[in-house]
């Protein structure tokens, strides 16, 4: 590996006592955050039953659509009472549409039972209770882990290095050399390791073969992410490769938000059968935000690995390490996304543990294993973002000689879009025609222009690929929103944002930008989210946007810019009026619905509405109200 430390990471010379303050003061701004308003719902007090190990509330939901979808009710929900107390959820009658709270706090008046109650559910409220709980342990426990963590931090580590380390038996001869040493080490490790696997690279096969290697010791297992998708990737591969482990894993979540493949070992039932699967399964699968379940917050494991460890907060890596008895493992790239974090946060504590700990050249030379050979792409996109990782002092990343990953599909055209021998092209847009808008509980960046030369290209790549091949993404939520409206129900699947797609892969990525002004760019477009967003495509990478604007917006983005210049081919594109004229039509729609969503909203709370809301309401298919936040189920 070379030694060579990147400019960005250089060692942190912090104090103890400084991490401790910069890290009170995130939790002070988290706690501000955390109060905001989240979805609500009424509830019927019903007669409690039976003796209850704590006060518990019973109550029957009047509305069914907070039991349905990716954002219904479910085991483990944190949830506020408008009379005062608050509490997570522990029992769920989907059928009669019941459930019951226990109460973390007391009510602070009585309540009847057949009176309503607002319930609003709030899991921050409880993420965050844990996120300050770890931060006092991390400076007052004795645990082992959590002094060696102590230590990073102030960069006072020493460590043996890992000699005469065995290899493990089972491993096939498909895995490269540094990818066998890497999975070896991981296993050997007797404290703590890190994985740094840049896109393609491998990452999620070496996690599979080390999962592997851990079960046949016996160990039990937390595998955890920040992302849902990053997670069932890593599980999926690990029943791929060994599907007959599949009674020992267990993935504890939402149900709407696992993987198809994963729904039959998702964990649900009765409290009781809960807490002994979770208890007696070798390999559990569940997001930070999941660690802090009421089923999961007292559970322990003997080793705990955290996949992309480079988008989390050092207080949200603690609550899985928190769980770890003997080691833990963190694998994921700090050159792709970062933590998410409001922006009054301190910059101290806005990078991850797995950043803060490659910058000490201590651990990076003896704890880390780097993957510098992708095998994902085409070789061009690669060499675009492999100069990042030069730059940084890493070295190249590689791609084998034999390796391409060319469309057979696609024809040899002039026309750079659908070329075959063309993995890299761009779409000049004339001027900066973008708007913010009102969207949600924030405000969102959209340019009809932009999706309308978006769905154009798509629908020309789709005549010869399906959409399923197909990735569009933006880096803005309306963006993302209004290209999907475009296509037919069936295809909208394809439209993301980038932060929701690191770990994934598709054929073709078409990117709309939609920043169009130099200042844009530079609060909103990083090199993180352009870096993610070229290395999910395989075989073609379609750029759409303002390159002046991007050219101008300064720093690393401009490096960017220059690299794929070099290699990229330019296609000239205008959108037709036709296009264009539903672009525009669907945004106006958008926006004037959520307009009438937020009368909605107030008109739930004196249960009032007003017949022409109501009608225009109807008119929005069912299935889309499910992506729309807090839109009630309307017959």
């Amino acid at each position: 590996m070379d030694q060579n430390f990147p400019s960005k990471f250089h060692p942190l010379t912090s104090s103890l006592e400084e991490w401790q303050t910069k890290m009170e003061e995130q939790l002070e701004v988290e706690n501000k955050v955390r109060r905001k308003k989240f979805p609500s719902f009424w509830g019927t007090v019903l007669p409690c039953s039976g003796e209850a190990s704590k006060p518990s509330v019973k109550l029957w939901v009047e509305d069914d659509l907070f039991f349905y979808g990716e954002d219904g009710i479910a085991l483990g929900d944190g949830v506020c009472l408008q009379p005062g107390g608050y509490g997570e959820i522990v029992w769920v009658e989907y059928e009669k549409r019941r459930v019951e709270i226990a109460l973390a706090a007391p009510i602070q008046r009585n309540i009847r039972v057949g009176e309503r109650v607002l319930v609003t559910r709030n899991n921050l409220f409880f993420l965050w209770e844990h996120k300050k709980e770890a931060w006092e342990n991390l400076f007052q426990s004795s645990s082992p882990l959590l002094a060696l963590v102590r230590n990073v931090l102030s960069s006072s580590l020493r460590l043996s290095p890992l000699a005469n380390v065995p290899p493990v038996e089972f491993l096939p001869r498909s895995l490269n050399r540094n990818q066998q040493k890497t999975v070896s080490s991981a296993v050997a490790a007797p404290d703590f390791f890190l994985i740094w696997g840049p896109p393609g690279t491998g990452k999620t096969q070496c996690l599979a073969y080390i999962l592997e290697a851990l079960v046949r010791q016996n160990k039990r297992v937390l595998l955890t992410s920040y992302q849902n998708v990053a997670l069932d990737v890593v599980l999926e591969r690990f029943l791929d490769l060994f599907p007959h482990r599949r009674s020992q894993v267990l993935r504890f979540g939402r149900i709407f938000k696992v993987q198809n493949s994963l729904q039959d070992i998702t964990l649900s039932g009765t409290e009781e059968n809960i807490q002994e699967k979770l208890l007696n399964t070798p390999v559990v699968g569940a997001t930070l935000c999941g660690c802090t379940n009421l089923y999961m917050e007292k559970l322990n494991f003997d080793v705990v690995i955290e996949d992309e460890a480079g988008r989390t907060d050092i207080l949200s890596s603690l609550l899985a390490i928190s769980k770890a008895k003997e080691k833990f493992i963190l694998a994921g790239d700090p050159l792709q996304l970062q933590p998410i974090l409001p922006k009054e946060v301190p910059d101290l504590v806005r990078k991850s543990l797995l950043e803060v700990a490659l910058s000490n050249p201590e651990i990076h030379s003896k704890r880390c294993g780097f993957l510098e050979e992708q095998h994902r792409g085409e070789a061009d996109i690669v060499r675009v973002i492999t100069k990042l990782y030069e730059q940084k002092g890493l070295g190249s990343i590689r791609t084998p000689k034999d390796f391409s990953y060319k469309l057979k599909e696609l024809p040899l055209s002039p026309d750079p879009v659908e070329d075959r021998d063309s993995p890299l092209v761009y779409i000049n847009k004339p001027s900066p025609q973008a708007k913010w808008y009102k969207f949600g509980k924030s405000r969102s960046l959209v340019d009809p222009y932009e999706a309308a030369l978006v769905y154009e290209v798509a629908n020309q790549l789709a005549k010869i690929l399906s959409y399923q091949r197909l990735w569009i993404l933006s880096p803005f939520r309306l963006q993302s929103y209004l290209i999907a409206s475009m296509f037919r129900k069936g295809n909208r699947q394809s439209t993301s944002t980038v932060d929701r797609t690191q770990g994934g892969q598709k054929d073709i990525v078409i990117l709309s930008l939609t920043a169009d002004r130099a200042a844009t760019f530079r609060s909103k477009v990083d090199i993180h989210k352009l870096n993610v967003a070229l290395t999910r495509a395989r075989a073609k990478f379609i750029l759409i946007g303002c390159i002046e604007a991007m050219m101008e917006g300064g720093g690393e983005v401009v490096e960017f810019c220059e690299w794929m210049l070099e290699r990229a081919k330019e296609a000239v594109r205008r959108p037709s009026q036709d296009t264009l004229r539903k672009a525009q039509s669907k945004i106006q729609f958008i926006l004037n619905s959520r307009r009438r969503l937020e009368r909605l909203w107030k008109a739930e709370k004196e249960r009032v509405y007003e017949d022409s809301l109501l009608a225009h309401l109807k008119r929005i298919p069912v299935k889309e109200r499910f992506s729309i936040d807090w839109l009630p189920f309307i017959r």
